[in-house]
């Protein structure tokens, strides 16, 4: 393979132009951009990878394709979340579908998971009919001699984390979080690094993210405050964009007193487009722009919208009032994340959070005085409590890092 002195950043998803804007408009030789084309069976991934593409090219930001790198160069470093999500067929991968195609359907369609589940926190049915063929693969060491885990998001599963896969990929960890970080070397005594979450480091220079932008963009009434909601996006076959179905119709009367904009995540948008078409005709002001910056959703807004994933905390980093949907219960969505002690369900002790069976009468009186409350000290309290006290490396910073990193590697013969 070709030896090649560079950073290579991998991009997974659409948004992690985003999460990695400042490095990738860096002006520097020492970094190639490599733009994720690998072909999946994963619903809807392919057209989020042909989304990347258009994005770089709109951007004009030079890139080479993961097809055309890898096993050809190998980069001294390669940055990365670890989401390509590529499977890889094997002796092991093979077993454990043929028992979750025979064994595991048989105990999903017979409901014997769910009864597993509530005895061992697992259904032990390895998705049932749904399984896929090859196991999760990461490619990132066959990709670079070093190789550093980029943060792809606070919604972190602390039981099991770090996932044992990532043990022998990555050799250096990125972390916005002191939790994560404590994880992280108690479990691989790896490097770790705490970085500024310097994609949304932005706003204390300037004030560009304006709400009179939003109303411009999407003709908003002016006198209405602006509510953002952004959903994640959930991969059980069973109960997919049942976070959505469950609130459209419930909070749809929202729209009489406040502009509410919605942000599908974009698995939901590169998956569904009927759901898509439903939720047009409910009159919702739809943001369907892969690249549009967090940041400025979450900015132009006057109260976020959300329910698991990575936006709560997104939220709670820049200091914006926060109201979380919660799903129905006993969803093995919500199941997996209680079993595995995940941060998402950790938080709802600490943000206002609405159950489905709320009337429209109590879910506005709590909007309402969520909008009216004075919470500036309670939001700063939150974001100490979830990304804690200890020292980061700024942007610049942590560029000198990497290219002390890249140097260091060069030299070594």
């Amino acid at each position: 393979m070709k030896q090649i002195k560079k950073i290579g950043i991998l991009v997974s998803w659409p948004r992690e132009i985003d999460m990695y804007d400042r490095l990738l408009s860096t002006s520097s030789d020492k970094y190639e951009i490599i733009a994720n084309n690998f072909k999946s069976f994963e619903k809807g991934r392919n057209l989020s990878n042909k989304k990347i593409i258009q994005i770089l090219d709109k951007k004009k930001i030079k890139y080479s394709l993961f097809s055309n790198v890898y096993k050809k160069n190998k980069y001294s470093i390669i940055l990365s979340t670890g989401e390509i999500s590529g499977y890889k067929i094997s002796l092991y991968s093979t077993v454990r579908f043929l028992y979750a195609i025979t064994i595991g359907s048989f105990l999903k369609f017979f409901k014997i998971s769910k009864l597993l589940i509530n005895i061992f926190g697992r259904p032990f049915d390895g998705g049932g009919i749904d399984a896929k063929l090859g196991a999760v693969w990461l490619p990132e060491k066959i990709l670079g001699k070093t190789v550093i885990k980029f943060p792809d998001g606070m919604d972190v599963k602390t039981k099991n984390y770090p996932f044992n896969i990532y043990k022998n990929v990555f050799d250096i960890y990125f972390s916005y979080c002191d939790l994560e970080i404590k994880l992280i070397e108690s479990k691989f005594q790896k490097k770790c690094v705490k970085i500024d979450y310097f994609r949304f480091n932005e706003h204390n220079n300037n004030n560009k993210f304006k709400k009179e932008n939003l109303i411009r963009e999407f003709k908003l009434d002016p006198q209405k405050k602006i509510i953002y909601w952004m959903p994640t996006h959930i991969n059980n076959f069973n109960e997919e964009n049942e976070n959505l179905k469950n609130w459209i119709h419930k909070i749809n009367f929202l729209n009489n007193y406040y502009n509410v904009v919605l942000k599908p995540h974009p698995k939901t948008l590169s998956t569904n487009k009927k759901f898509l078409d439903q939720l047009k005709k409910l009159n919702y002001v739809l943001d369907e722009n892969f690249d549009k910056k967090i940041m400025e959703c979450i900015l132009s807004a006057d109260l976020i919208l959300a329910d698991y994933g990575s936006i709560p905390f997104d939220t709670i980093f820049l200091k914006k009032k926060l109201v979380l949907l919660n799903l129905r219960k006993n969803t093995l969505f919500e199941k997996d994340l209680i079993y595995n002690e995940s941060l998402d369900i950790l938080l709802r002790n600490d943000v206002q959070n609405l159950n489905i069976d709320l009337s429209e009468t109590e879910i506005l009186k709590k909007i309402n005085i969520k909008m009216i409350k004075n919470d500036s000290q309670d939001l700063n309290n939150l974001k100490i409590k979830y990304y804690g006290k200890k020292i980061y490396l700024n942007f610049y910073e942590t560029k000198k890092f990497l290219d002390n990193k890249l140097n260091i590697l060069d030299s070594i013969k």
